[in-house]
């Protein structure tokens, strides 16, 4: 466990790490935000048991020669490849650990990361090699031991046909299209790493709030908060709109924070209906964040200066997008209840 928390603190590190590096780097918003989206590539591509221990190995092992040739040769676009395969490593290594780490504990440890994320901009080149190194240290302890995370089964959607992944790729995409854009912003506004990411973390921590709440009441029903904590969302990423076109900037960061208790109702997707509660959905995850980084990668290059309102209404949509979604997947639930219904009527002896 004590490895699996202290992955966990070095993607977050990794994940923040690389915008706060391209933005310090004079790097332009698309090719900052390009490198976010290299580390949500090296997610998406993890899929263990699907790929052999020999070339997880041989990928670990070149990853480190790089990071360590980078501490010589400091260049943009090896710190991009550098970000994939670290990611692809450190995901690879948590995997066989993710079930048995109760969730508020491996988020609160990756904003850990996130608070530790400024060291990118002090040191990127000595970061990377922990960040490749550390995983391969894991995993190759994982195969002295006989425990290589590819045996403990399918990661990926097992369902990938059932409705309401796609609530969990809307999802994501709402949040991925527009967060990394705001620490951007953020960052421009204030020129301060060590400031900014301690408002993204608080953002988190607000974000943790609804499922803790959850929890501890027991009783309530995912339909509801689903719906009532979305459609709270979808007001705020217009209010947020609004605000960054119109630079209301104070409005704009408790609207921002407030973001997390409609997004921290997560949760409850795979609860929406009784045929998803067994759903895993991790690849739907991965797809979203990778899909929505490239989105604002997309929309940042075309837009220029002018993309943060493009990105927060893209982000509203989403959410709007993920609403709709759920409210269908749970109407051909219901209708199969009721068709299944009348078929057992019709079996019943007279």
């Amino acid at each position: 466990m004590g490895m699996f928390l202290l992955l966990s603190l070095l993607s977050g590190i990794l994940e923040i790490g690389v915008v706060l590096y391209g933005f310090a780097a004079g790097m332009p918003a698309w090719a900052v935000l390009a490198m976010a989206a290299m580390y949500q590539f090296g997610n998406l591509v993890c899929v263990p048991g699907k790929i052999r221990p020999f070339w997880i190995g041989g990928l670990g092992i070149f990853n480190l020669c790089l990071s360590i040739a980078n501490l010589f040769w400091k260049q943009p676009v090896v710190m991009a490849v550098l970000a994939a395969l670290s990611s692809f490593g450190i995901q690879t290594a948590r995997a066989g650990q993710k079930a048995a780490c109760p969730t508020w504990l491996k988020r609160l440890f990756r904003i850990g990361g996130f608070l530790l994320a400024p060291l990118m901009t002090v040191c990127p080149a000595l970061v990377m090699v922990f960040c490749a190194g550390l995983p391969l240290a894991a995993l190759l302890c994982g195969y002295k031991t006989g425990a290589f995370i590819g045996k403990t089964g399918k990661i990926g959607n097992e369902n990938a046909g059932k409705a309401l992944s796609a609530v969990m790729v809307f999802h994501q995409m709402h949040y991925f299209v527009y967060t990394y854009g705001m620490l951007l912003y953020l960052l421009g506004l204030t020129g301060n790493p060590k400031l900014c990411v301690v408002w993204f973390a608080w953002t988190w921590v607000v974000y943790l709030l609804p499922g803790w709440i959850a929890e501890r009441r027991k009783r309530y029903r995912p339909r509801i908060l689903f719906f009532v904590c979305h459609t709270f969302l979808a007001v705020l990423m217009v209010i947020l709109t609004e605000v960054v076109r119109t630079a209301q900037i104070r409005t704009g960061f408790w609207a921002w924070m407030l973001t997390g208790l409609g997004g921290g109702s997560v949760f409850c997707i795979r609860r929406l209906t009784k045929r998803e509660e067994t759903c895993n959905m991790t690849l739907s995850e991965n797809i979203g964040h990778f899909t929505g980084t490239l989105v604002s990668v997309g929309v940042s290059f075309a837009a220029g200066g002018t993309a943060m309102p493009v990105l927060t209404a893209l982000s509203g949509i989403f959410v709007g997008m993920a609403l709709v979604t759920a409210a269908f997947g749970i109407a051909g639930e219901e209708r199969r209840k009721r068709e299944n219904g009348r078929y057992g009527q019709g079996r019943m002896p007279s």
